[in-house]
């Protein structure tokens, strides 16, 4: 709640002051006067508006301090001259200074530039937070308010996509509508700060337009200030100047002018001179190379020495905890088998065997990952990270690494390393294997090249690459990869954490199922059950599982709907004011379904689009037994002259009336808990899990601790 009224509170304030401006400090320290630090960022700040004014607008650049790096950044708004740039930041970089006093990170705003200082590097980080809003008092009539969302929403969609193709110099660019309203137009400006990705800047500009949607739907205009990047529009002109929003022009490169060669020598005593000095040069240098040589194989020797004894040291001090883990892996499966009457004479030694084919040593994934390098990280989770890796062979593999000590983490491990290894499908990751040493628990996948489905769908640049042939493939593999969860192994398993992040693409763009740290197996004759523990993604999750923890195979079908209105409409769950199943749902009742279609999609079979809206709004009923199965998916996918039944009312997990609308950046934690069993969220592609008081039946995947 206090998320929403934030914004609203700061707008009704600055609404009333004569001055748009303010400073946020934060990092407050000790310091003298002569502090090396508070020296430097004076002098810094003091040059900033130069270096920014001879820019184009948008200077940062790292300085060196004796234990710290500061990080300076001033953005001018694209559409100011020099002058007024220069200006501007002069007077916001002076405020910091005068404000800031003994802080060693803050952010000035002062409308319209921006000013940023911090010990912490931030060039390619998205911060939507400090922010300041502005809104225009006037609102938009009624009977306007559809039509006017309807050109606003075409012309942010449009400026998001030329916004984030900007340089690293300048990520600028504005435009109008061709809808008229009130006999005007809607003009509106975008940016981010150029040293953004791709992707942040669309994420950035997608979170301000939420903040819009969220506290300010309905206005005639807002102006939107992060950290990180700016959006604003209104019913009139309001740039200072025109300004192309193109990137610029590579510079002309510099030819340097080189002396002319000197004349030969004409001396033959200068010539037999000049042969002996190189004869001694040579030398030289062949005399310092070897020695080089050796130095480095001895080093290396010495380097391969040490790490086998570590490796073997590792080796004795894990051998005794994996031998007991396996012990208590075959224990486990001893009595669960017995207690179901279904015992097999050797099974355990048969799990013990595959299992050991499937180990990996702590000291190869390091090293196949670069020591678990940054720069190696394809994603992460509430536990931990995924790096890329690879084999001196060249495969190449993708190692999840959890975090240590953490319970759900542990939980996690156990259910992929030994469920997954069992699973073997063209449309679920292969897993290659396991590391368990010491506190460290690491899952090996096979190497998806084109990451998750999320990145392209989502991304303003990306889905454009995705036409309705492919998006249509991806949805046929990921019900294929279901029913044979479902059905089709040797486990019933429900998958429980389904969404755009969970299907990875390959190099051919087929979809793959991965993730299932949550998934939970289910007996033969078993339909559904109840849990304590909840676990999965806001927005993804059914009502009767999020509020009552109930779950069947319907869950992941819920799930399944959610994700084909996404892949079908390109926007997520959480990007609309209203719940995107709301929105679909109004749209199908009006009979302008159509709408929800991605409009950067060209070409296609519109009645296959049009199906799989249908077959998702069959998916997302609140009834869960309206609900079809997914091998019932399959057959409406596979058959056209298959009728499909009209859907009912879709679930949703919508604020009370009481309740504020969340906002759509709004962040939940990784991993949260709650007791309340009357819980009502707004969706948020971010993961979730807490209690509610239900009867237990846990059915989940375990390993020994």
């Amino acid at each position: 709640m206090g998320t929403s009224i934030f914004p609203i509170i700061v707008s009704c304030i600055i609404t009333i002051l004569p001055l748009t401006t303010a400073q946020f400090c934060f990092k407050e320290f000790n310091f003298t006067a002569n502090n090396t630090f508070i020296k430097t960022r004076n002098l810094v700040l003091s040059s900033l508006a130069s270096n920014v004014s001879a820019n184009r607008g948008f200077f940062g650049a790292p300085r060196a301090l004796d234990s710290d790096t500061l990080y300076t950044l001033g953005l001018c708004r694209g559409d100011l001259s020099n002058n007024s740039c220069f200006s501007c930041i002069s007077t916001a970089s002076q405020s910091l200074i005068d404000k800031c006093t003994n802080h060693k990170e803050a952010t000035g705003i002062e409308y319209p530039c921006m000013v940023r200082y911090s010990i912490r590097p931030f060039f390619n980080v998205m911060d939507t937070r400090p922010a300041m809003f502005w809104h225009n008092i006037n609102n938009v009539s009624a009977n306007h308010m559809e039509n006017f969302n309807w050109a606003l929403n075409r012309l942010v969609d449009d400026l998001i996509v030329r916004a984030v193709a900007g340089s690293s110099i300048l990520k600028f660019t504005t435009g109008d509508s061709n809808f008229t309203v009130y006999d005007s137009r809607i003009y509106a400006l975008m940016q981010c700060v150029p040293t953004l990705s791709s992707g942040n800047c669309a994420d950035c500009l997608r979170g301000a337009v939420g903040d819009y949607r969220s506290n300010y739907m309905g206005t005639q205009g807002v102006n939107i200030w992060t950290a990180s990047c700016i959006f604003k529009f209104e019913v009139y002109p309001f740039l200072e100047s025109t300004v192309s929003a193109a990137p610029p022009p590579p510079p002309t490169p510099v030819t340097l002018a080189l002396p002319p060669p000197p004349p030969p020598p004409t001396n033959t005593t200068m010539i037999q001179a000049n042969r002996s000095n190189t004869y001694r040069t040579t030398i030289i240098i062949v005399g310092v190379i070897l020695s080089i040589i050796l130095l480095v194989i001895a080093l290396c020797a010495a380097f391969l020495l040490l790490r086998k004894k570590e490796e073997a040291k590792r080796r004795h001090n894990s051998g005794s905890l994996y031998n007991l883990a396996r012990v208590r892996a075959a224990a486990k499966i001893f009595w669960t088998s017995r207690r179901n009457g279904m015992h097999q004479a050797g099974e355990d030694e048969t799990q013990s065997q595959s299992t050991d084919s499937l180990r990996f040593d702590f000291v190869t994934l390091r090293a196949a990952t670069n020591d678990f390098s940054n720069g190696n990280i394809l994603g992460g989770g509430g536990f931990g990270s995924v790096y890329k890796g690879q084999f001196p062979n060249g495969q190449e593999i993708a190692v999840k690494r959890l975090v240590g000590g953490s319970k759900q983490g542990q939980v996690e491990f156990k259910n992929e390393a030994m469920l997954v290894a069992r699973l073997q499908h063209k449309n679920l990751v292969r897993l290659l294997g396991f590391c368990l040493e010491g506190e460290e628990r690491l899952i090996v996948y096979e190497f998806v090249p084109n990451g998750s489905l999320d990145r392209f769908i989502f991304d303003p640049i990306k889905r454009m690459l995705l036409n309705w042939e492919m998006r249509y493939k991806i949805i046929v593999g990921i019900v294929e990869g279901l029913v044979y969860l479902h059905q089709d192994s040797q486990l019933r398993i429900i998958h429980h954490d389904l969404k755009a992040g969970n299907i990875l693409l390959d190099g051919k763009m087929n979809a793959k199922i991965a993730d299932f740290g949550l998934a939970r197996l289910f007996l033969v004759d078993q339909s559904r059950g109840n849990t304590k523990r909840i676990g999965g993604t806001v927005g993804y999750m059914p009502p009767e599982y999020a509020k009552y923890g109930q779950f069947s195979m319907k869950t992941d079908v819920f799930s399944f709907g959610v994700l084909v209105l996404e892949i079908v409409s390109g926007k997520r769950n959480n990007g609309y004011v209203e719940h995107l199943i709301s929105y679909a749902w109004k749209k199908w009742r009006q009979g302008k379904a159509s709408r929800l279609i991605d409009q950067t999609l060209r070409g296609g079979s519109e009645s296959e689009k049009m199906r799989c809206i249908h077959i998702g709004l069959l998916c997302v009923q609140e009834n869960v037994a309206k609900r079809p199965t997914m091998a019932s998916v399959a057959l409406m996918l596979n058959s056209f002259s298959m009728s499909l039944p009209l859907p009912r009312k879709p679930a949703f997990l919508m604020p009370s009336s009481a309740e504020p609308s969340m906002a759509p950046t709004e962040k939940f934690p990784s991993r949260v808990t709650s007791s309340d069993q009357s819980l009502k969220l707004m969706s948020s592609d971010q993961s979730l899990e807490y209690s509610v008081n239900s009867c237990v039946n846990e059915d989940s995947i375990t390993l020994p601790r």
